[in-house]
């Protein structure tokens, strides 16, 4: 899900191991999209389906899968 985040808002999402979390983007639409998508995460991560509404959210489509590699 970060790996979607990150392809829709153009930034760079880093967790820390004491559970910081950096965004950083260099437009500052996409840094406020991305910054809302982990708040997002976070305050609806024990309900079904998040993936698919944080998709919404973002504006990717539902068939698009860009939590892994295709090669």
């Amino acid at each position: 899900m970060i790996q979607s985040i990150e392809m829709a808002t153009k930034a760079i999402i880093t967790i820390g191991q004491n559970g910081w979390i950096v965004v950083s983007c260099d437009d500052p639409e996409g840094l406020l999209k991305a910054i809302e998508a982990v708040k997002m995460v976070d305050a609806l991560a024990h309900t079904p389906n998040l993936t698919e509404r944080v998709k919404s959210m973002l504006g990717i489509p539902e068939d698009e899968n860009n939590d892994t590699i295709n090669e």
